[in-house]
């Protein structure tokens, strides 16, 4: 399945939205922020190394999908704690502007080339 996924990433553009995506589908799954930030980030480090990307793009792009994402899923830990904290239902999903601004603003960064750094020959 990541071979699949791989021949996908040949731009890095489609690389940090698979790596979003990666996120967001194992919040969704689990309902686990930690998981959806440590699997992904251990799958795509060689293809970030590939792109020539440096190692803080993945780091930012894992707080982008896995971080901010997280609070969309209700059954998540962010989302059970929300519910039950303020007495709401589901749809305070609504309310989460940070979580919905900010996967837009991070694609456009990635297909725009905006703010992303390149890999130096330092860089591991």
């Amino acid at each position: 399945m990541i071979k699949g996924i791989q021949s996908f990433l040949r731009t890095r553009g489609n690389t940090i939205l698979s790596t979003m995506l990666s996120c967001f589908g194992i919040n969704l799954v689990t309902g686990e922020q930690y998981l959806s930030i440590i699997l992904p980030g251990q799958t795509y480090k060689q293809v970030y190394a590939h792109h020539q990307l440096h190692p803080k793009n993945l780091s930012r792009t894992l707080e982008d999908g896995g971080t901010i994402l997280h609070p969309l899923v209700p059954w998540g830990i962010i989302g059970a704690y929300v519910m039950t904290t303020l007495n709401v239902g589901v749809d305070y999903v609504f309310f989460v502007f940070l979580s919905l601004v900010t996967p837009i603003i991070a694609l456009f960064y990635a297909y725009t080339g905006f703010t992303l750094q390149e890999r130096d020959e330092d860089d591991q």
